[in-house]
């Protein structure tokens, strides 16, 4: 999973369309899970592209102190 202030990607074994809209629930810190819509934006096999869409500042902010914590993405398929 990638992760960044306007949306994250994910591996998802059910099929989406480019343009659904989605709710997505994942674990920011151990015991804090965040739930938010987010769009399709693209997807290749399994791997999908999601927009974050109508973040809750609190939400933004918690994203954000995620990304600050993480090291930058490298490119490539792990």
């Amino acid at each position: 999973m990638e992760i960044s202030e306007g949306g994250m990607s994910a591996i998802v074994t059910e099929p989406l369309n480019t343009g659904d809209e989605v709710e997505l629930s994942f674990d920011v810190a151990p015991g804090t899970k965040i739930t938010l819509k987010a769009v399709v934006r693209n997807h290749y096999c399994f791997r999908y592209g999601f927009e974050f869409v109508s973040l809750t500042e609190e939400n933004r902010e918690r994203i954000r102190a995620v990304c600050a914590s993480l090291k930058p993405y490298a490119g490539g398929w792990y």
